[in-house]
Order: structure tokens, then C-alpha cells, then sequence
């Protein structure tokens, strides 16, 4: 469990420096902005205690909205897909694939689950 954590948490400052410094400068029509750090969000474990997955949410939301000058936006969405992930997973991933501790990904629950439980989730996140 704790290997889960040190790889996460190491991953948060890539991801938020990532975000700020090169993808919040792209726009598609002017208008679309990529958001890369929700997939931190939707690939981590299916069994992920509640209370590090809505710390860890709202951390990175947090740390992008200081660098982005949107303070609660990205916090605020982030902390909402992560208290929606457990009931979204119940729904679109079909039981027992994943076990405790494997992450959320493509290759381990399908193409139409992966598309399916990402997309509800990115959704839920913009239309926040």
C-alpha cells in the first residue's frame, strides 16, 4: 500500500508542473483545454481508501488552480469525480476484473469499460 502511495504522490508534481507549464498554454478552437491530470484521478485503484483518494483530489485540483489562477475549479471538480469514482466503477466495470490493487487501465478492464467509465467521469469534471 504504501508502494501506492510514494507513486502517486511523486507522480502529482510531473503531472501539476506538466499541466501548468506546457498544457494550459494549448487551446483547441480557442476555446478546449487539455486537462492530462485528471487521469491521475481515473487510474488509480479500484480499492484506493475513500479518504486518500478525495485528499489526493483535491490536492492536485488545489495545486492547479494556485498555478492556474481559477482558485476552486479544478479542486472543486476533482474532489467530485473522486467521491463519484467508486459508484461510476460499479456501474461501468464489470465485477470482479480488478483485483484490491490494480490500477484502473485499459488493458486490465477493456476498451468499452476504460471508454466508458473515463468518459463519465472527464464529463462529470467539465461540467463542473
Amino acid at each position: 500500500m504504501s508502494k501506492l502511495y510514494f507513486k502517486y504522490l511523486s507522480l502529482l508534481p510531473v503531472y501539476i508542473l506538466l499541466q501548468v507549464l506546457v498544457l494550459n498554454q494549448i487551446l483547441f478552437s480557442a476555446y478546449i483545454n487539455p486537462f492530462l491530470y485528471v487521469l491521475l484521478i481515473i487510474s488509480l485503484p479500484h480499492k484506493t481508501p475513500k479518504w486518500f483518494l478525495l485528499i489526493y483530489a483535491f490536492l492536485l485540483g488545489f495545486f492547479i488552480d494556485l498555478f492556474s489562477s481559477n482558485l476552486g475549479f479544478h479542486s472543486t471538480a476533482s474532489v467530485l469525480i473522486a467521491f463519484i469514482k467508486p459508484i461510476i466503477s460499479k456501474i461501468s466495470i464489470p465485477h470482479n476484473i480488478l483485483g484490491e490493487m490494480d490500477e484502473i487501465c485499459l488493458q486490465k478492464i477493456g476498451a468499452k469499460a476504460y471508454i466508458t467509465f473515463s468518459l463519465l467521469l472527464i464529463i462529470t469534471h467539465h461540467g463542473c
